[in-house]
């Protein structure tokens, strides 16, 4: 487990809406649940595969997950506080071999969405709380980036990983993608709802299917309902 000191540098490397901001509490219904849909956990829990639901209600979620025994090996889906012994965090960062990682159907999924593994993260080890216990970020605006921004990724030229920052003013639908010279889509580095303020995303240089690409010159676009806009990075093997 990471120390707390580790963590909080984690945090605003990645601009998470968390203790950097003022924020104490991740809030699970518009910041966590989000997530589940986005990775696609739903498609097999939904059904109930595993003895774990998720649907669309958060609140149902939340009960589902929370202080929730795993037939699979004895822990809780979330023990609050505790990563480490929490069976859903060890599922998604492959650490738990009881069973194929989680999403089973795009087990990368969390290798490139690092913000929102962070997230989840943070809100278990404060407590895995239903709502934030303090002013939401959204409320003090004077911590808000002024305006979007897509940054310059770095290293550029890379082998074999880069990292791309974007700076959100307000909350919203995300899309964060890789595309070749000819417009053909590469890999996505993030997509769905993301919180206002600083984020970040690491490109290790493969396509969707998890595999490999060649040396070249790659677009990455960033996408918003306000705001749209791309750079170029150089792939050197």
């Amino acid at each position: 487990m990471q120390s707390s000191g580790s963590l909080r540098r984690l945090i605003g490397i990645l601009g998470i809406a968390s203790l950097a901001w003022g924020q104490s509490n991740v809030d699970f219904a518009s910041q966590v649940n989000p997530i589940f849909t986005a990775a696609g956990c739903t498609g097999c829990h939904g059904s109930g595969a595993g003895g774990l639901t998720l649907g669309s209600s958060a609140t149902a979620n939340y009960d589902a997950l929370v202080g929730v025994t795993s037939s699979c090996n004895g822990l809780a889906y979330v023990d609050p506080s505790s990563t480490s012994t929490s069976h859903l965090y060890l599922k998604i960062t492959g650490a738990q071999n009881c069973g194929s990682r989680m999403p089973q159907g795009n087990p990368s999924y969390f290798d490139t969405n690092t913000d929102e593994l962070a997230l989840i993260r943070v809100w278990i080890e404060e407590g895995a709380l239903a709502t934030a216990s303090t002013v939401a970020l959204q409320e003090r605006p004077g911590l808000l980036p002024a305006a979007y921004s897509l940054g310059a990724n770095y290293p550029n030229p890379f082998n074999p990983s880069t990292t791309i920052t974007y700076d959100l003013p307000e909350s919203g639908p995300v899309t964060l993608a890789v595309y070749d010279l000819q417009g053909r889509q590469v890999a996505i580095l993030a997509q769905g709802f993301r919180r206002a303020g600083r984020h970040s995303a690491v490109w290790q240089g493969r396509n969707r299917a998890g595999e490999s690409v060649g040396s070249g010159v790659y677009l990455y676009r960033l996408r918003t309902d306000r705001f749209t806009a791309q750079g170029k990075m150089v792939l050197l093997k």
